[in-house]
Parts: C-alpha cells; sequence; structure tokens
C-alpha cells in the first residue's frame, strides 16, 4: 500500500490479544496521496490522535471539527465515532494507565 493516501484509524486491542494492532484505512490512490487535499487533512488527522491520545480532550474536539471541514461521508462517520468516545472519555475517564488503545470488549 505504500504511496497510497491511508489514515490511520486506530489502534486496537482485541478480546484475548494483549498487543494492540493498528488499523488504516485506504483514502485514496497514490494520486490523491500527493494532492495537497490530503497532505491537509492527514496533518489533521494526525493532531487529532495526538490530542485524543494525550488525553486533551478538548484539543481533540477541535482538531476533529477542523478535519470534518476536510471529510467526506466515508471519513465523516470515523470522526462522529470518535466524537462519542471522548464525550464518554470525559464522563467516564480512562485509568491512569491508559494508552491511547481502544480496548475492544467483544468479538
Amino acid at each position: 500500500c505504500k504511496g497510497l493516501a491511508m489514515l490511520e484509524v486506530d489502534r486496537l486491542r482485541v478480546k484475548g490479544r494483549a498487543e494492540p494492532i493498528t488499523l488504516y484505512a485506504l483514502i485514496g490512490d497514490k494520486e490523491h496521496a500527493r494532492s495537497e487535499e490530503f497532505r491537509l487533512l492527514d496533518q489533521a488527522h494526525g493532531q487529532m490522535l495526538e490530542s485524543y491520545r494525550d488525553r486533551l480532550w478538548n484539543e481533540a474536539l477541535l482538531d476533529i471539527e477542523r478535519c470534518l471541514t476536510m471529510a467526506d461521508a466515508r471519513t465523516e462517520a470515523f470522526y462522529r465515532i470518535y466524537q462519542e468516545r471522548i464525550e464518554d472519555y470525559r464522563d467516564n475517564p480512562p485509568d491512569e494507565n491508559w494508552d491511547g488503545v481502544y480496548t475492544a470488549t467483544s468479538k
């Protein structure tokens, strides 16, 4: 997939496994990967993941809003999931040892 327009979706720990896996979404072809449009989304997306993993919920939500201005229908749903997670983490903060990895509780 080298050179294709891809975004990291999540780091996920699946039920029964200790080590997380990193998931990516294919956004476009090599031409799209070189576009200014994708470069800007990729940069904003990376900042959002960094804010999220650092528990900077307000900043992550602002980053999501910026990403949504560049998102298409496919990626918009992804950002809505992160908004929901953040709202849940605000009410129910992850424990001190949280490593930014989402843990699936069912298969």
